[in-house]
């Protein structure tokens, strides 16, 4: 994604890192598999984990969360916690990372 985003990031977490771009049309499956034990809590047995499971870090825009919370019913109560993520960045626009952007 840049190497000037890379650099910014190794500075940050104290250690060299890379962000690295992934096609859109990329396949996002893991290779991973729900445990027979998830299948009682309604999870598919034999269904493909998505990307954002077998990454290391999940990177979420505020942004992106505040535009989500305004379409959801308030009683859902939609925050970025809800998301775990590693990094929240704050400034840009909703959704631009499913722009590419």
């Amino acid at each position: 994604c840049g190497e000037a985003a890379g650099r910014l990031l190794s500075r940050v977490v104290g250690e060299p890192v890379r962000l690295l771009a992934m096609p859109p049309d990329a396949d996002r499956r893991s290779s991973f598999t729900a445990p027979s034990s998830l299948v009682e809590h309604r999870v598919v047995e034999g269904v493909p984990a998505r990307f954002h499971d077998r990454a290391p870090l999940l990177l979420i825009n505020e942004a992106s969360v505040d535009a989500l919370a305004a379409v959801v019913p308030a009683e859902c109560a939609i925050d970025f916690s809800r998301f775990r993520p590693n990094i929240l960045v704050a400034g840009g626009a909703a959704l631009a990372g499913e722009r590419g952007g």
